[in-house]
């Protein structure tokens, strides 16, 4: 996903598209309704206007989405689907996902993916990462496809208010930046923790650099020199509908060690290990 677009680079293939889809569901002749899913994110709602995002529908307050097109686009998104349950009768679940991290058993993670880009040219090219980050609530690509396929296929065989239609994906087991760092360097990978303000003016040098096409959102996120925090996210219910989100692992060190193992074995991490 490319952070730097704005909403209306959204406009005609997501939006209208998902407008589309709305319509098809209303449209249906079959006898049960066709039921539709909405994969949303954290960045619809994670601007810290709200204190902490309940798992229900958004209100039409200002500020919420993340500054940047993709969170814009993802609260405009659930607009739309709410308004096709409200008005044409189609039953919505929307799905907040937080960020994805690897397949837990095999470590396979997108290379071309923020935070692999920023952990495999940080680690590598570059030998530094930035003191400040965001904490670490990652929920593994194969517990997160596990928690939407088992919430959905119970949520579809009842009838639901749009008060238990929203939910939460996330890792419950938050580590903080500080402890992936120390994974990372337990894992036997040699470089630096520099100031936030110092590791952004070395990727803005270096257009050759694989992330640098990250750069202007990085420049964002890290505005100042400090972390722009994403709002935290209630899990209660989230976790209510399906025990798989609570038994997903933590990010801990054997995790962190088979994506580097992963990273490494294609090339991605070109690291120096002690």
């Amino acid at each position: 996903m490319d952070f730097n677009l704005t909403i209306n680079d959204f406009d005609r293939e997501c939006l209208k598209g998902l407008y589309q889809l709305l319509k098809l569901a209303a449209t249906s002749l079959s006898e049960v309704p066709m039921h539709f899913h909405f994969i949303s994110s954290v960045s619809a709602a994670g601007s810290v206007v709200i204190d902490k995002v309940k798992e229900e529908p958004l209100s039409r307050q200002k500020g919420i989405a993340l500054p940047n097109g993709y969170g814009q686009s993802k609260y405009a998104a659930e607009h739309i689907c709410w308004a096709a349950m409200n008005h044409w009768s189609v039953p919505v679940d929307i799905y907040r996902f937080g960020q994805i991290s690897g397949d837990s058993e095999s470590g396979v993670w997108n290379t071309r993916e923020m935070i692999s880009l920023m952990v495999c040219v940080g680690c590598g090219e570059m030998g530094m990462l930035p003191e400040d980050g965001e904490q670490i609530n990652w929920i593994p690509v194969n517990y997160g496809a596990a928690c939407l396929v088992d919430i959905a296929i119970n949520s579809s065989a009842r009838a639901t208010p749009p008060s238990d239609r929203v939910h939460h994906i996330q890792n419950p087991h938050v580590i903080t930046w500080s402890q992936l760092i120390k994974y990372l360097k337990s894992s036997g990978l040699q470089f630096k923790v520099v100031p936030t303000e110092e590791w952004i003016h070395q990727l803005l040098g270096n257009p050759k650099n694989p992330a640098y096409a990250l750069a202007a959102f990085f420049e964002k996120t890290f505005a100042n020199g400090k972390i722009y925090h994403i709002g935290q996210f209630s899990l209660e219910k989230t976790i209510r509908r399906t025990a798989i989100l609570q038994n997903c692992p933590p990010i801990d060190q054997q995790l962190i060690q088979r994506y580097i193992k992963y990273w490494i074995e294609v090339g991605s991490l070109k690291a120096t290990n002690s």
